[in-house]
């Protein structure tokens, strides 16, 4: 069959390949405008570096938080959560040369069948490194290499979901974790959150 192509092409004088489409880099370009000054925010806010009112603005009304520790289901909640892990921790996020990488929206699945899938989000990635240490007790330190994925609503610009995964790992592992990650979660907010 490579010998068919190859003398086609070489018959025809042109490649047989089919062009790529153009349309999903213009996509991620517009998409990297608006998307880049909210990625830069959560990733400050990583490093303790954030001012609440901006960072709570990057954030949907509905927008939930999600690592293995717990989902906290408010933006308010968010920013406190970034807030009270940087009073408890000094933390150091080693330097990369990693980017975001910028997914735009697509759609999965057959379309005209049971098992298509939804639509998938928009969504930016950042793989970093963090290293942890108590501030009541510095000796105690832990280094936690995480996955930051962002889902995007691209009509609103701003984020949805924002999931820490911890390890390259889920950040559910079954429904008795997910149960203990929604309890503590509420609790939290309504402990710390005013």
């Amino acid at each position: 069959m490579l010998r068919l192509v190859a003398r086609r092409t070489k018959a025809t004088g042109r490649a047989c390949a089919r062009p790529q489409s153009t349309r999903r880099v213009r996509h991620q370009s517009s998409m990297q405008s608006w998307a880049a000054p909210l990625c830069d925010t959560i990733q400050q806010a990583h490093r303790g570096q954030f001012d609440a009112d901006a960072l709570r603005a990057v954030y949907a009304t509905d927008a939930v938080f999600d690592d293995p520790c717990g989902t906290i289901r408010t933006p308010k909640g968010i920013v406190r959560g970034f807030e009270l892990i940087h009073w408890l921790c000094d933390v150091d996020v080693e330097p990369t040369d990693d980017e975001w990488s910028l997914h735009p929206p697509a759609a999965g699945g057959l379309v005209f069948s049971e098992d298509a899938v939804p639509t998938l989000p928009a969504q930016a990635r950042l793989d970093q490194r963090a290293t942890y240490a108590l501030r009541a007790l510095p000796l105690v330190r832990f280094s936690l290499p995480s996955t930051i994925v962002l889902d995007l609503d691209v009509e609103t610009r701003k984020v949805t979901r924002h999931e820490d995964r911890w390890h390259g790992r889920p950040v559910t592992y079954n429904a008795i974790h997910g149960a203990f990650k929604e309890w503590h979660g509420f609790w939290f907010v309504a402990l710390f959150v005013k």
